[in-house]
């Protein structure tokens, strides 16, 4: 039994879950581990987890793995569909990571991590959400729907290979100094870019029709394209603590009052 193998307990109740409370749910025939949820602070990530072969989610928080390098052997979890890993520092991730054909959700939060391998394999992944990091670059990038890269050291966007499929895009907090890559992402509902080096909105970003969500706050911006107010889904425009001149401010509100918008701004 592998769980008995590791340095501390797993419960396999998984209502009695806590902050420090690590548990497990077994598929029904009570033989094989389907998830895991990892929750031993300050602890070290038992090399034996890697050795649950039906493993479907792997959730790991506050905890280390040996010298801060997730290993090689996570390419054993070939049903893993979820990934996540918060609170842990990795110094290195294994190239294998691009091995889970079956991966879905990628969650990789205040991990200290500078660089991911290409994701190129990851064929089936949808959620990506990689906050509080160091990153800068991320390579293979195919049919991601949802994009979390809030607080990294991003200056591009990221290009995918079917932008069309993107759906949200989070990327405040980050020195990006473009955003003209976005009109690509023809399905974008949801767009933060605020906290960023942006300093110009292109026009062509009316053609974003299921945009409903545009945050530019705290970016270098002083011009709002017209073209925006015809932005048929767009609800919230936030472009708060910019240096708009008196007169743009007074011009956008004018307007959004003259076609009747129902469009929230927040300026």
């Amino acid at each position: 039994d592998i769980l008995s193998q590791f340095p501390f307990t797993v419960g396999l109740d998984y209502k009695q879950q806590g902050p420090n409370k690590s548990t497990a749910i077994l598929d029904s025939t009570n033989s094989s581990v389907v998830m895991i949820q990892l929750r031993q602070a300050g602890g070290i990530v038992p090399e034996s987890v890697f050795c649950l072969l039906n493993l479907q989610a792997l959730d790991i928080m506050n905890m280390f793995f040996m010298n801060d390098v997730v290993p090689h052997t996570l390419s054993n979890l070939q049903r893993l569909h979820t990934l996540s890993i918060i609170n842990t520092p990795i110094n290195k991730m294994t190239e294998k990571l691009g091995t889970l054909q079956k991966l879905e959700s990628l969650a990789l939060d205040k991990c200290s991590l500078s660089q991911l391998p290409n994701l190129s394999g990851l064929s089936k992944l949808i959620r990506l959400s990689l906050p509080n990091n160091r990153l800068s670059k991320l390579e293979g990038l195919i049919e991601i729907r949802s994009l979390s890269l809030y607080k990294n050291l991003f200056t591009e966007i990221p290009t995918l290979v079917v932008p069309e499929s993107l759906g949200r895009l989070d990327m405040n907090f980050n020195p990006v100094m473009d955003m003209s890559i976005v009109t690509s992402f023809t399905n974008l509902t949801e767009l933060r870019l605020s906290e960023t080096k942006i300093s110009v909105i292109p026009p062509e970003i009316h053609e974003l029709e299921r945009l409903s969500f545009l945050d530019l706050a705290h970016t270098q911006i002083n011009r709002i394209p017209r073209t925006i107010l015809a932005m048929p889904s767009l609800q919230y425009l936030v472009v708060q603590r910019n240096a708009f001149p008196q007169e743009e401010i007074d011009s956008i509100k004018m307007e959004l009052t003259k076609q009747k918008s129902k469009i929230t701004l927040l300026i």
